[in-house]
């Protein structure tokens, strides 16, 4: 199965959540290939590590806005696409399904962007959103909120 984790890039971010992700990592990446943003950070970089360490594939899809010098990760296939749209495109069809851990805007513009394309009906893949120690307890809460104030619908 081809997994794509979404993440943070950041190397400010607390090590706990590092840490919390590393055991998952460990877990879901021990016989799945990976499909990742291609960025040798944080625990973006992190998921790449353990998919390379148990000898899966490694499937990159990016923004050439983020490729100026990133030719540093061994991958089996890498998308450079023109806009963060195409890329998010790219992700949902070489995807079996979405696992998103603690991020910043681009984890929240790619879970939006699965939801709605589930929604739209063109995917049927498992979203998974990893809510480690309550980091997307707002989220969760404005998504619950939408649904309930029927300004969404299944």
């Amino acid at each position: 199965m081809k997994l794509f984790i979404g993440t943070s890039s950041s190397e400010k971010i607390d090590k706990k959540y590092l840490e919390g992700s590393k055991e998952l990592l460990d877990i879901i990446l021990k016989d799945n290939d990976l499909v990742f943003g291609y960025c040798d950070r944080s625990i973006m970089r992190l998921s790449y590590d353990i998919a390379i360490s148990n000898n899966n594939k490694a499937i990159a899809s990016l923004p050439k806005i983020y490729d100026e010098k990133n030719d540093y990760l061994k991958v089996d296939e890498k998308y450079v696409c023109n806009s963060m749209m195409q890329s998010t495109e790219k992700i949902i069809s070489e995807s079996d399904a979405f696992i998103m851990l603690p991020g910043g805007f681009g984890t929240i513009f790619e879970i939006f962007s699965f939801i709605q394309t589930k929604i739209s009906k063109d995917h049927n893949k498992k979203i998974i959103i990893y809510n480690m120690y309550g980091f997307y307890d707002n989220l969760i809460k404005f998504i619950d909120d939408l649904y309930n104030e029927k300004f969404a619908e299944l």
